[in-house]
């Protein structure tokens, strides 16, 4: 007669309380990360934006939220503005592949695209419509298609 069910007995067990301290915390953050990923579904079909889960985890705002996109690979830094129309995107082939890093108090305004392995500095500003492509130091103003540092944060 063969068994259907998997009989555990109490003294096979052999899991000490830091590993099932470990296992419920790995069981926390999954459902941490499912309702991350469900909120990220929501803002996609009801509005239109693409954020990853890891964006959640910082302070972002988001004005007139519409249009934006954020590779999930990018790395964005606290207290960073979003307006509407932004593109945070990787490149996958030529020079500079990868995603952006984004410091922290940075201000995006509309329609600016960033694109590639790239870094803004802290507290710089992304002019409405830039095309960023290539780096800038903190306390930068960053303006034009290709963009170019046009002033500085003082």
């Amino acid at each position: 007669m063969s068994n259907k069910y998997l009989v555990v007995k109490s003294s096979d067990l052999h899991i000490k309380s830091e590993q099932l301290g470990k296992l419920n915390l790995l069981i926390l953050l999954s459902y941490k990360y499912k309702i991350l990923r469900i909120l990220s579904m929501f803002f996609k079909f009801f509005k239109g934006i693409e954020l990853p889960s890891n964006c959640y985890q910082q302070k972002i705002r988001l004005i007139h939220p519409h249009g934006v996109i954020i590779n999930t690979r990018a790395e964005i830094g606290n207290n960073v503005t979003v307006y509407q129309n932004v593109t945070v995107g990787s490149k996958q082939f030529g020079k500079k592949q990868g995603a952006p890093k984004i410091g922290n108090d940075v201000v995006i305004y509309p329609n600016a695209i960033l694109i590639g392995d790239i870094f803004i500095g802290n507290n710089s500003i992304v002019g409405a419509g830039a095309v960023v492509v290539s780096s800038f130091p903190d306390n930068s103003i960053i303006a034009g298609n290709p963009a170019s540092k046009v002033g500085v944060i003082e």
